[in-house]
């Protein structure tokens, strides 16, 4: 019996080395599959183009100058006494009021905070945005866009109580146009979904200097001039869904499998896993990009993206790459969903802007003649009367509890 249970064991064991003999030999580099040609397409670097590029300028944004000569922790230390740089604008509708209020009683005479400020400034003079196509998860840095979208918002803030309307609007139209920049030449997620808050901190400050002045027709004019709907240049981000399989292909160690077990690894066909995830998760989420907002809401595409489940992986050997791309927990439509919010929040503003041209009684009848409607039905905008808001339901639904969810809305404020 007990010669028989050693024979038992030793079959076990030589047909468990077996199998995993035959996984290695499997999955070597040179039994992978080739790499599909969209994929292969990606290898050919390209380098930033010169001229007014911003890029650059982005990247040393917080580098240090005769200013300021403490280490990165001192040089930032204006950003603690400003509170209300924590507050999210695409989901609180007074977060310009409070800055503005908190500039007032503060001391601006920080001299590295004026430094960035022109720093901000120079940036808005550029032409384009381009980063070049080489980064990879060896990319030593990427531009602090933190940093530039708060210096961004206290520069405003300074502007709103210290400058005439048409000189802070015009401030903010500059700052606008560099955001939009950012968001048609940008890449990569971070750079879209930073242009995309960046947008929302001007439209913040626009939406409460009308809120709070009395406006003259002609700066009325001036601020539809400078907030015109997003193109579907803009709206479509699918470079940047492009650019996150740019970065699988040029890292040497596949982040996709950076938290795969021992068994997945050596189960994993590089290039048939890239091939997988492209196919998965890149091709529709570009497909789901280039839809206009309604085309997005009509056919529920910002439900969750569901790969199609297959029992088998569509390449003979590469096991463990097929289940970490069929198993990845990665919600990518959000960030569409966000994008097509942020067109209509624009609609918004200009349609506040033209509740300022019309009498107080008129804001149901404005409000149904309008052109600026909702992005994704076009319905009138929904106009609640007790809170002095108008605005319509967003569709970005990748909320993390306790976060408080989107909200599309503008404060117009009592009208009498």
């Amino acid at each position: 019996m007990k010669a028989a249970g050693v024979k038992v064991l030793a079959a076990i064991i030589s047909v468990a080395v077996l199998l995993f003999g035959a996984a290695i030999v499997a999955n070597l580099p040179r039994l992978d599959e080739p790499l599909i040609a969209e994929l292969e397409q990606l290898k050919a670097p390209r380098a930033p183009r010169t001229g007014a590029n911003g890029y650059p300028l982005a990247l040393e944004f917080l580098s240090a100058d005769d200013a300021d000569k403490g280490g990165k922790g001192q040089r930032e230390q204006w950003r603690s006494r400003f509170k209300s740089l924590e507050c999210v604008a695409r989901v609180e509708l007074d977060c310009a009021d409070r800055l503005i209020a908190e500039v007032g009683a503060a001391d601006m005479g920080d001299p590295r905070l004026a430094v960035l400020m022109q720093r901000f400034e120079a940036l808005t003079e550029q032409q384009f945005f381009d980063a070049g196509q080489s980064m990879d998860v060896d990319t030593p840095r990427s531009p602090p866009y933190g940093g530039m979208r708060n210096v961004s918002r206290l520069a405003l803030a300074v502007s709103f109580r210290s400058d005439p309307p048409t000189r802070f609007i015009g401030k903010v139209a500059r700052h606008h146009h560099f955001w939009r920049q950012v968001l048609r030449d940008g890449d990569t997620l971070p750079a879209k979904m930073t242009a995309i808050a960046g947008i929302q901190d001007t439209l913040d400050f626009l939406s409460a200097l009308m809120r709070s002045r009395d406006l003259s027709d002609a700066e009325v004019r001036l601020i539809q001039a400078a907030i015109t709907p997003m193109t579907p240049e803009e709206t479509d981000i699918g470079t940047a869904f492009l650019s996150e399989a740019r970065y699988q292909v040029l890292s040497k160690e596949l982040p996709l499998a950076s938290d795969a077990s021992f068994l997945e690894r050596v189960t994993l066909q590089r290039t048939a896993t890239l091939n997988d995830f492209y196919r998965s998760w890149i091709v529709p989420m570009r497909q789901r990009a280039k839809l206009s907002a309604s085309e997005f809401f009509q056919t529920g595409a910002n439900q969750p993206l569901e790969p199609v489940r297959r029992p088998f992986s569509p390449s003979l050997f590469n096991w463990g790459g097929f289940r970490l791309v069929a198993n990845m927990e990665w919600d990518p439509e959000q960030f569409v969903a966000r994008t097509h919010d942020q067109n209509g929040r624009i609609l918004l503003v200009l349609l506040q802007a033209e509740l300022e041209q019309a009498p107080a009684a008129a804001v149901k009848q404005v409000l149904a003649d309008s052109a600026h409607r909702n992005p994704y039905t076009g319905e009138p905008m929904l106009h609640d009367e007790v809170a002095g808001t108008i605005g319509f339901r967003c569709t970005h639904t990748a909320f993390h509890p306790p976060a408080m969810p989107d909200n599309c809305s503008v404060r117009i404020g009592p009208r009498q």
